[in-house]
């Protein structure tokens, strides 16, 4: 699986693709620039396949108002 991981209007970053596990643990960190109208972190899970559409497991969404920012 990989993960693709969206803040706002910034443009998706897609983590590394780990094969053959069922509970990957990708260990990558990201930087968005973030503006008081960004409110969610939103991070979706597929399934990478070498032929055919990469299949659809899920999503998260993180808030990031002030109150939850730490």
């Amino acid at each position: 699986p990989y993960a693709l991981v969206f803040v706002g209007k910034n443009k998706p970053k897609k983590t590394k693709i780990i094969k053959k596990n069922l509970s990957p643990v990708w260990e990558e960190t990201f930087e968005f620039p973030l503006s008081h109208h960004d409110k969610t972190l939103q991070v979706q899970v597929w399934d990478w396949d070498a032929v055919g559409a990469d299949d659809f497991l899920g999503l998260v969404h993180v808030d990031l108002s002030p109150a939850h920012r730490g």
